[in-house]
């Protein structure tokens, strides 16, 4: 997989000129100036205000999803319990900008060594739906760090709540989903980046299985909304 540059863009006017300002509150926006920031608050306000990250570990083990990747292996989920002292709940880790824009943000802890950018990609290492969950949500893009050589993850949500294999691949098919808008569109689809549209696509995403008679128990198993 070739190496893609991507530059900081503004998340109201696409602009990529240099010095763009991250937004103060939730540090994942990125504006040119102050009118920047005040045009798509209206847009941006309640992912902003309702997605703080907790910075302190849980006083439980908490439920979570480790990602086993591989060759042509998308989604190789297993449940595992996470302890409060796993380098997960510290500062290495990384969160999937959709994920939080929606108000699910997770957490995503890396096990094996990260390698140099320039490192020859190693199929084994593959773990696709991993880049799906870190695409930045104003280019449709991973960074290069999420595109190769990724190796087994763990995911936790960073509220710490359970997070079931299910929830997670509701996670990871609304960022397909943000995908193929991209595909379709050539721009950010802004109108999704919200709760709502997230818990309508959760919502559909379960009733189409059930009604189609997959893993039934499953998705009849998992609670709505995550």
């Amino acid at each position: 997989m070739a190496t893609i540059a991507i530059t900081e863009t503004c998340w109201h006017c696409d602009n990529n000129t240099p010095g763009l300002q991250r937004c103060t509150r939730c540090r994942l926006a990125l504006y040119c100036n102050a009118a920047c920031q005040k045009a798509a608050w209206k847009t941006h306000k309640s992912a902003c205000t309702a997605n703080a990250i907790s910075s302190t570990p849980p006083s439980a083990s908490v439920k979570a999803v480790r990602l086993k990747g591989g060759f042509n292996r998308p989604f190789f989920p297993e449940q595992l319990d996470v302890p409060p002292d796993h380098p997960i709940w510290g500062d290495a880790t990384s969160v999937s900008p959709v994920s939080q824009l929606v108000g699910v943000p997770i957490k995503i802890w890396r096990e094996a060594h990260e390698l140099p950018l320039d490192h020859e990609n190693d199929a084994n290492r593959d773990n696709q739906s991993v880049t799906y969950l870190m695409i930045r949500p104003e280019v449709g893009f991973a960074t290069a760090r999420w595109l190769k050589n990724i190796g087994p993850v763990i995911i936790a949500r960073a509220d710490q709540k359970p997070l079931s294999i299910v929830a997670l691949e509701m996670i990871w098919m609304f960022c397909d989903m943000i995908l193929d808008r991209f595909g379709e569109n050539r721009r950010a689809p802004w109108d999704m980046y919200n709760r709502a549209a997230f818990e309508e696509f959760c919502e559909n995403y379960k009733e189409n299985f059930i009604e189609n008679g997959m893993r039934v128990d499953e998705f009849k198993a998992q609670e709505l909304p995550l």
